[in-house]
């Protein structure tokens, strides 16, 4: 919108031109004006109302419920195996239930699956030459660095950020080698060093005593996906009973170690949700967890070794420090990217560092982009948008 105004000094006027017109500063978007013959004049503004960002796609909770590096160990190995398949729909389920219930038969699927682990995990170490070999000697999945064992001799890769980020106790555990234990029972959880032989990977070892192989298959499930799988739940427990039985298994037993590993592991909102008798779904954290991480990574002055920085992302304007777990389970390009370990081994520096160099993208696009992948972040991060910088814009940035 523009007024009009005389020239008034002298020498400044145009010939043929006896007036000057000027922007009015802070209107947009008017649509009628009007005037009277002082000079005084109204605007009628219509706002703008963007259209609402739909972000659609997996969870951050689902995708890192992908990077488990123990469930994937053993596809060909399932036609060996000897437990009983469930049949579907759960007969302890009537109609009415069904909706309420919708998660039972999600549990039943998933322990049926850690109870197959546990059946082939045995059952290598049985076959082995050694007592000490493992059946991980090869490269470990999606980038594991960490094994976690129980003292029955059982051994299940995972990620130290994963643990380190989602449970306090883990933290300090990897960080300071803290022993951890719960003062009502014999469950403890230490970290060991390193036992480098010809038969096994020179990994960090986090010891999980006093309490169920499964047990630790259920927390290591939880911390990756935010998913509690209710093995106490009488219609989980009822339609596993066979598998169950056959490993030695009482659900009652495992809920009391579950309950002292959350005590220990400061999983207050796991605690929780295992106060009710049957399936109960636990306040979401994992998003929360992530933010944290990706907040802390980035101070300079910080030296978290269980939460330290594997990658760097060289922006045109800003270093971005990530983590290659995340990244992969977050973009198929990175999934890809960080799975060549052969050519990936050979662009890590000293300290296992990788450098994608990015400078073709500036930090006030990929922000958004990155608060996504790496905090899980939905659409309210993008209500202090306006309408220059539109959605389609910012969600089509395929790395």
């Amino acid at each position: 919108m523009f007024t009009r105004s005389r020239y008034t000094k002298a020498g400044q006027s145009i010939p043929g031109k006896a007036f000057k017109f000027q922007r009015v500063p802070d209107l947009q978007r008017v649509t009628q004006v009007c005037a009277n013959t002082t000079g005084a004049f109204g605007a009628l503004r219509v706002d703008y109302n963007p259209t609402p960002i739909d972000i659609r796609g997996n969870t951050i909770g689902q995708d890192l419920a992908t990077m488990q590096p123990y469930l994937n160990m053993y596809e060909g190995e399932r036609c060996r195996l000897q437990l009983a398949q469930c049949q579907y729909p759960n007969p302890f389920m009537t109609p009415d239930d069904e909706l309420e219930d919708s998660g039972v038969n999600n549990d039943i699927q998933k322990l049926l699956q850690l109870l197959n682990i546990l059946v082939y995990e045995k059952r290598s170490r049985q076959e082995s030459v050694s007592p000490t070999t493992t059946p991980y000697r090869g490269r470990l999945l999606h980038g594991a660095d960490v094994l976690v064992c129980t003292a029955s001799g059982a051994v299940f890769p995972a990620h130290r950020v994963i643990l380190g980020s989602r449970a306090r106790g883990l933290r300090a555990v990897c960080e300071d080698s803290t022993v951890i234990q719960n003062t009502k029972s014999k469950v403890s959880v230490r970290l060991s060093k390193p036992r480098p032989t010809s038969a096994t990977r020179s990994l960090p070892r986090v010891e999980f005593n006093g309490c169920q192989p499964i047990s630790v298959l259920i927390i290591l499930h939880f911390l990756y996906s935010d998913d509690l799988l209710a093995i106490w739940d009488r219609r989980v427990s009822m339609a596993l009973e066979q598998n169950l039985r056959r490993l030695g298994i009482r659900p009652a037993d495992i809920k009391l170690e579950l309950l002292a590993l959350a005590d220990i592991l400061e999983l207050h909102l796991l605690a929780q949700a295992m106060e009710a008798p049957a399936k109960h779904i636990p306040a979401p954290s994992i998003a929360y967890a992530m933010e944290d991480l990706f907040k802390a990574v980035q101070d300079p002055v910080a030296k978290q070794s269980a939460l330290v920085h594997d990658v760097i992302l060289h922006l045109a304007d800003k270093n971005v420090l990530c983590h290659s777990v995340v990244l992969r389970a977050r973009s198929t390009f990175f999934a890809d990217f960080f799975d060549e370990e052969d050519w990936i081994a050979k662009r890590r520096d000293a300290n296992g560092v990788v450098v994608v160099d990015m400078k073709h993208f500036k930090w006030h696009v990929m922000e958004y982009v990155l608060r996504f992948m790496c905090c899980g972040s939905d659409e309210e991060m993008f209500y202090t948008l306006g309408p220059c910088l539109s959605p389609a814009h910012i969600l089509s940035l395929s790395i």
